[in-house]
């Protein structure tokens, strides 16, 4: 392929979907974002509208793009829900995007644009993003978690994205929260949808420590336990409260060093 030439990338979540135009200078050089729009994904409405919503952006920005002379070679989409590694569609989707299981997302920017598309779980695009550009370039493995309206992750292994099997490697969200509340997964209540809904279950103890507050998880378990941060007065802390509870017990850690660390 001939440098340069251009993109349109895609990200689609439970609460936007945001478009860009990307151009590659050359093999070795950071791209650049030339032109982006975000709409809202309107989960709600159902799958249908959702895939209808993305092909409508993308056709709008690549013919905007086109008429500024840029060429695009493809378009690459990272999306919430579990893809299908051999066609792009999406194989499965919780809750937060009702009706996005099933949809043949894939197929449909193939059939809709007639040039290679290329679509991944947008957590593991993000891993891949930060492998490649950004926090975690020049290593050789990283492991990236993203909360958001739901709870993702993504692994790299030799420079390459670890996707198992069926295409779900790194979906931390599907491991088991220690609350017995919801579903059971830790995406229902470490995610922000889950964290505005989760009740308060407790008041645990805090301790203040240069102007910090720390928040240890309820109940810490010997060598299972996570704290968090924030200042006094944040509005936030009823939400902090339950995102310690929920991922108290999935990883081990000492908190005087992250405390450390973050003041």
């Amino acid at each position: 392929m001939e440098y340069p030439f251009s993109v349109v990338a895609v990200d689609v979540g439970g609460t936007k979907i945001a478009c860009a135009v990307v151009r590659y200078e050359n093999a070795d050089a950071a791209p650049i974002i030339l032109s982006k729009r975000s709409i809202p994904t309107d989960a709600q409405q159902g799958g249908e509208v959702v895939l209808a919503r993305i092909l409508d952006l993308v056709d709008d920005v690549r013919a905007e793009a086109l008429s500024h002379g840029e060429t695009i070679v493809g378009v690459g989409v990272a999306t919430a829900g579990r893809v299908d590694v051999d066609t792009g569609n999406i194989a499965f989707a919780n809750e937060i995007m009702p009706g996005w299981s099933g949809q043949p997302l894939g197929d449909a920017l193939r059939e809709r644009f007639e040039c290679p598309s290329a679509v991944l779980g947008d957590v593991q695009s993000h891993a891949l993003g930060e492998a490649r550009w950004g926090a975690a370039r020049g290593a050789q493995t990283a492991v990236v978690m993203a909360p958001g309206t739901g709870l993702g992750g993504g692994i790299i292994c030799h420079g390459k994205i670890v996707r198992g099997k069926h295409g779900f490697a790194g979906e931390i969200g599907s491991t088991m929260n220690t609350l017995d509340a919801f579903d059971g997964n830790l995406e229902s209540v470490a995610a922000g949808s889950g964290i505005t809904l989760l009740p308060a279950l407790a008041v645990p103890q805090e301790r203040k420590r240069d102007g910090v507050v720390y928040l240890p998880c309820i109940k810490p378990e010997p060598r299972r336990t996570i704290g968090l941060v924030y200042r006094p007065g944040s509005p936030l802390r009823s939400r902090y409260e339950h995102l310690a509870e929920a991922i108290r017990g999935t990883m081990d850690g000492h908190f005087d060093k992250a405390l450390k660390q973050a003041v």
